[in-house]
This record gives structure tokens, sequence and C-alpha cells, in this order.
């Protein structure tokens, strides 16, 4: 493995957290740990320069490395660059090859999630991607997993976005079967009396089952009316 950041995470299973050691370059850094996590500390290394890690633990134990983006294979791959434009995530790599595949992932309560994934061209030592996808609203972490033909894993850097995207807006005001949000969200119909008649999670909605009458679109802080004809 060869070294990208300053220092990895490790999450035990606090039930036998005592069971576990954890050798840096066949060095004993800990033992007999007795918290649910434990952190190493690399910043003793130059970048790029090969270390192992080597975790022991009895039957049963599992752990785990919540940043494995510190540590990659040493397999000539590299994300250079990683931005956010919009409702799209560019990145920059050097060193993928053909047969391979990038996944976008999400932040979602501490685990990561995968939004979409394309191929990797591998195709020119320089490549640029992009995927287009809707942020999700709030505050959230995005990343870029690759994965070799031959199954390595690697990470880019988690990138934090802040949706400021434009106000949610829909259209006709007037339907009788659909209406079209400007971007996907969580939506419900009300009726004159706030009962909630339809909700989801949707860019576009059907609402063809709806008697005529006036009704009212509610998304987050949004909320307008429009005719069902």
């Amino acid at each position: 493995n060869r070294f990208d950041q300053h220092a990895f995470l490790v999450q035990l299973d606090g039930s036998a957290a005592t069971d576990y050691a954890i050798y840096l370059d066949d060095q004993l850094v800990a033992q007999e740990i007795r918290t649910s996590a434990f952190l190493v500390k690399l910043d003793h290394l130059a970048m790029n320069e090969r270390v192992v890690i080597r975790i022991t633990h009895k039957n049963g134990c599992s752990p785990r490395v919540i940043n494995p983006q510190v540590i990659g294979s040493d397999t000539g791959f590299s994300f250079i660059e990683i931005t956010t434009e919009e409702n799209t995530v560019k990145w920059t790599t050097k060193g993928d090859k053909k047969g391979g595949q990038f996944e976008l992932e999400w932040e979602d309560n501490g685990t990561w999630q995968v939004v979409n994934s394309i191929p990797a061209t591998g195709e020119r030592s320089i490549e640029h991607y992009k995927i287009i996808s809707d942020f999700k609203q709030g505050q959230t972490q995005y990343r870029v997993k690759y994965i070799n033909p031959s199954g390595d894993v690697s990470y880019s850097k988690s990138i934090r976005v802040n949706d400021a995207l434009a106000p949610i807006s829909f259209y006709p005001k007037s339907a009788s079967d659909k209406l079209f949000l400007s971007r996907s969200s969580n939506f419900q119909i009300q009726d004159q009396q706030g009962n909630i008649l339809l909700e989801g999670d949707a860019k576009e909605i059907n609402i063809s089952q709806l008697k005529s009458g006036v009704y009212l679109l509610v998304i987050d802080d949004f909320q307008e009316q429009f005719l069902k004809k």
C-alpha cells in the first residue's frame, strides 16, 4: 500500500476490542485496545511511501477501516482532482484502465451510498469524467470510487456540497395528468383542508387520480396551489 494522507481510522467490534493488534511495517503500534475505534497516525511517512498495515484479530471479530481512501494499492492509478459544478460532479484521473468502473457515492448518516456509475475508458494517460446528479438537499459529502479490472479499489477525497440550487419550481399550474418539478424532491399534495392525498420523492407527479379542483403542492418550505382539470 502507499500513504496518501495523515492517518487512518480503524473501527473495532466493541464486544471484543481487546482481541486486536495493529502493526505498521511489522512494528506493533496498538494492542489490548479498549475503545471502539483507533486512529493510526501516518504523518511520519512521506507521500506515496510504501507501507504495510496489518491487523490481527480472533475469529468472529470484524475490524473495518473507516477512511480507506488514505491508503491505496500501488496500481499506478490516482485521482488528480474532483470538483462540482451546478448538478455535476467532475473528476480527473491518471492511470485508469478500460474495464474498470467509477461509482459516485454520497454519505448518508455515516454510510456511503452509490448514486450512479460509469465505465472507465482508459484511453489516455490523463482522463476527465463527469456524472450529472441531483444533489441531495442540505450539506452533504460526495466521493468517487474507482474499481480497476482486477477488483482493486481506490477512493477520491470526499468533497462537501452545500446544496445552493435554485428553489423548486413546477409546471403546469393547471394540469389533468402530471406535474413536473424542476428537480427531484420529496413532496406532498394536500387538499384545501390540509389532508395529504399524495406524497413521495419524484421529479414527475401523477395527479390523474385526483378529482377536479384546487390543490396545494408542498415541498419543504415551498407551497403553491395548482388546478387539477
